[in-house]
């Protein structure tokens, strides 16, 4: 089984009758080793250019990963998987991870660096450092969006068609 990497969001809203996208929770699922895999939130971007920080949640075993990912997009609502890549991961002895993306995506646009900072960590919440080149979905995203942007083009092209003719 080669490893991969998932990036996907959980979409927030406010507002009771009428709901208001707020933002997107970025989570990322990481293979760490050959029988686990990290999931981590970004909580935050420090000054410098792409280097983000991210909480743990927790560690799931490798052959669990599809089956968390299907009960995310079950339960709940707002969870959207928006890319899988396969990967190859490089770990040292200091709680570093290099992670060579074998094809590109959307979201993830490099190979990127994963570091345990101790000193950010707490006893409560286990923090590292991501180093690469991302693009995270920041607008309110979901299947029937992209459905009516393909309508919208449509419905466009017909318009540039009759005033042609």
């Amino acid at each position: 089984m080669k490893p991969m990497i998932y990036y996907g969001i959980l979409k927030s809203y406010k507002g009771v009758f009428k709901k208001k996208h707020v933002g997107n929770t970025h989570q990322f699922f990481v293979p760490i080793n050959q029988s686990e895999v990290a999931a981590l939130v970004i909580i935050g971007k420090i000054t410098t250019e792409k280097v983000y920080v991210a909480a743990l949640l927790d560690y799931v075993k490798i052959e669990n990963v599809q089956a968390v990912l299907d009960t995310y997009e079950k339960e709940g609502k707002n969870w959207i998987t928006l890319e899988s890549l396969p990967c190859k991961v490089k770990s040292s002895a200091d709680n570093i991870y290099h992670i060579s993306l074998l094809k590109k995506g959307n979201y993830i646009k490099s190979d990127f660096i994963i570091e345990f900072k101790p000193e950010f960590s707490t006893d409560n919440r286990v923090l590292f450092t991501l180093k690469g080149n991302f693009d995270f979905e920041v607008g309110d995203i979901s299947n029937q969006t992209v459905g009516m942007t393909s309508n919208k083009m449509m419905a466009k092209l017909g318009a540039m068609k009759k005033v042609k003719s």
